[in-house]
């Protein structure tokens, strides 16, 4: 093989290349057949099209079998019945529980723009420090109780 001095701005010495000339891009021959490919998309839009409408078919299904449901079990006494009777069953539970509401009816009912007399003021110094001191308070409790789910693994896994 015999060196043929091609020169260049630098004066290095380059060989001029032998042999098959590589192209960018592939021949004719070695391209996939473009209708091969458009067959495949849209062979594969179909069956994405396809899981869509099934998945759609589902959900219309599902939720018409929920509103059949309701409309046979008739819905919630305290959503259905009188809001006035719902308010009192409201109130009742409340009280079971032990917390003391003196007039639900007249405390949801009441206007939204009057000053609730029975609410203390707070400025909003105090109120950021409390609510930081609650904050640590549920930060144990949250820790704790962790603590407690690691130990009943413990004990499943032994």
């Amino acid at each position: 093989m015999a060196k043929e001095k091609l020169g260049g701005l630098t004066g290095s010495e380059r060989v001029k290349a032998t042999g098959k000339k590589k192209r960018g891009r592939p021949r004719k021959s070695e391209t996939p057949d473009k209708s091969a490919l458009e067959n495949l998309q849209q062979a594969t839009k179909a069956v994405t099209d396809t899981v869509g409408a099934v998945a759609d078919g589902v959900q219309t299904v599902t939720n018409a079998g929920k509103q059949v449901r309701r409309a046979f079990k008739g819905g919630s006494e305290l959503v259905t019945g009188d809001s006035l009777e719902a308010t009192k069953q409201a109130q009742d539970l409340a009280s079971s529980y032990g917390l003391k509401i003196d007039n639900l009816a007249e405390t949801i009912g009441g206007s939204n723009f009057e000053i609730d007399e029975s609410i203390p003021e707070m400025d909003a110094k105090e109120a950021n420090r409390l609510n930081l001191i609650i904050e640590r308070q549920n930060n144990s409790l949250d820790v704790a109780n962790n603590r407690i789910k690691q130990k009943r693994k413990q004990v499943r896994n032994h």
